[in-house]
């Protein structure tokens, strides 16, 4: 008979672990954060500047020098094979960005620019895709469209509309992540797969906060889904597609608005002040990609190709901030788009404990089986 296995905490941010890790008991999250830290060579500053920083799950802000000093005070040891590293060690990463051109023929935000285009704000790409959700909207007893001055979004969401939505998520996504990142093709497919179900996520919080911020300038009352449909904040009965006789239906619907709630509390705040521009938002596409919480261990390769990418895109932000922006401090700037990246990551890792929780709580809807298998 198997054992059930023993459900200890992470020793570094308290998260439930059942496995050991380096030695100790340590969460994968953690372990690879540790493990990608030392194999680069990165020393990173306190956030706040005391080294007292809470290092928890819940955290709302993730400092990483409070969390790799708390990984080395635990008695984290890596002792496998390293890459050499010919950068400081001491100094903040925006200090490493020098002002030489990037080495690469192409762009990095060029190249994200055009695959995001491609498949998400491009007006020949959208307006078929728009308008097939249009017509579902306008036939839908269920949906209810919203004032705005300029766009047509809707409330309310079927169960055929939110099978439909995941299922061109995972297609336009993939053909995205190997258009944005071709180097990746280097990887096996398998790694691969694995690394975009790790992004995947990641891309959608921040591709929503984003659209929500340009379309309605506030997070008071609705968040974006589709580029037509959107969530009331204020009516959480209209966010899922879940039918008045369903068994539990209140339980769901408060699991959900729970976690939405939360989600908006750590997020909405940070793109208010940040105000992203176009280019910052490919940026932390990219930058997004680069600190995966992979379930096995990543490769040598993989690690020096993400390496390469967040380097060239700090290089290439940075260059934007002082040619296009013309600003002469941008670390206050920069500060929130790296701010946001750890935000978007810890929301990540609460997503994917609430779609557990979900799933093991509830039948879940075709759509939402889809959405296990993509980021689970």
């Amino acid at each position: 008979m198997a054992e059930t296995a023993h459900i200890n905490e992470c020793l570094v941010c308290s998260a439930p672990n059942t496995s050991l890790h380096f030695g100790i008991d340590a969460c994968r999250a953690c372990t690879a954060f540790f493990k990608r830290a030392t194999v680069l060579g990165r020393r990173y500053p306190c956030r706040k500047g005391q080294r007292k920083c809470e290092v928890t799950r819940e955290s709302t802000i993730a400092c990483r020098g409070c969390r790799y000093d708390r990984c080395v005070a635990v008695g984290m040891k890596y002792d496998g094979p390293m890459r050499a590293y010919n950068g400081p060690a001491d100094k903040f990463e925006v200090e490493c960005i020098t002002n030489e051109p990037s080495t690469s023929a192409v762009s990095m935000l060029d190249q994200i620019r055009s695959a995001y285009e491609l498949v998400s704000i491009s007006r020949k790409a959208v307006a078929v895709y728009k308008q097939k959700e249009l017509t579902l909207l306008r036939k839908c007893n269920r949906a209810q469209r919203v004032p705005h001055i300029s766009q047509e979004v809707y409330t309310g969401m079927t169960e055929e509309m939110h099978t439909e939505n995941v299922k061109n998520l995972s297609q336009e996504m993939w053909t995205f992540f190997q258009d944005a990142f071709p180097s990746l093709s280097e990887l096996s497919i398998n790694e691969q797969a694995e690394l975009f179900r790790c992004y995947l996520p990641n891309f959608c919080l921040i591709d929503t906060y984003f659209r929500t911020w340009k379309i309605w300038r506030a997070f008071d009352n609705y968040v974006m889904v589709t580029a037509s449909m959107c969530i009331e904040l204020k009516s959480p009965y209209s966010w899922m597609s879940v039918d008045d006789d369903v068994k539990n239906r209140r339980e769901m619907v408060e699991l959900g608005e729970l976690h939405v709630r939360d989600q908006v509390s750590r997020l909405a705040p940070l793109f208010e002040k940040a105000d992203v521009t176009d280019c910052e938002l490919h940026a932390l596409l990219a930058l997004a990609l680069c600190e995966p919480d992979m379930k096995t261990d990543a490769s040598d390769t993989l690690l020096s190709l993400l390496d390469s990418i967040r380097s060239q895109t700090l290089r290439e932000v940075h260059r934007y901030y002082k040619v296009e922006m013309m600003m002469a401090d941008f670390s206050a700037r920069l500060g929130n788009i790296m701010t946001i990246c750890h935000a978007v990551r810890e929301c990540n890792s609460h997503f994917q404990e609430y779609l557990r929780t979900y799933a093991t709580l509830f039948d879940a809807h075709s759509a939402d089986k889809m959405m296990e298998k993509l980021f689970l």
